[in-house]
């Protein structure tokens, strides 16, 4: 039987969980995410798989991104925010049921780096689509490079190799 969401923000929260992040995580997000990760561990849904969900969601916000049209942008932004917030249920349902693993947080970095990446593009190709200047794509496509490139070295660095080495 799956705790109460009282219970179970003690127990799938990260230590010292109201002092890391952006104030959104910190104050709604992580703790927004309970009721669906209590639901998710009445399932034999698994961390991964919702990492896989939220990176499907996260690259199909991105690319309604480079769409025209203001429903389309408004479909992204929505499936960016739902991506964002399964990006925090994933966690909390490895650390439930003890699966937290190397593999899982490299695959949970590896969707924040497509997903940066993609939407960069998108958010250039669109602006290509609406006024006809090429630049724009270039810029997509250097913003797209640079973000994947600095996020790969600094997370894949810092997190997933020496978090290890220090546990």
């Amino acid at each position: 039987m799956v705790e109460s969401l009282k219970e179970l923000n003690e127990i799938c929260q990260k230590p010292r969980y109201k002092e890391a992040g952006n104030w959104m995580v910190r104050n709604i997000l992580r703790e927004a995410a309970l009721p669906l990760t209590w639901l998710l561990l009445h399932t034999s849904v698994t961390a991964n798989q919702v990492t896989l969900i939220s990176l499907i969601l996260g690259v199909l916000g991105g690319v309604l991104f480079g769409l025209d049209g203001r429903v389309a942008f408004l479909g992204g932004s929505l499936l960016l925010e739902l991506w964002y917030y399964l990006d925090h249920v994933d966690g909390q349902i490895a650390r439930y049921r003890k699966t937290a693993s190397l593999t899982g947080r490299f695959f949970d970095f590896v969707t924040h780096h497509v997903i940066h990446g993609v939407t960069l593009f998108a958010l250039g190709w669109h602006v290509f689509a609406v006024t006809g200047a090429p630049f724009f794509v270039l810029w997509g496509f250097a913003a797209s490079f640079a973000i994947t490139v600095f996020n790969v070295a600094q997370d894949a660095k810092c997190k997933a190799f020496y978090e290890r080495l220090a546990a």
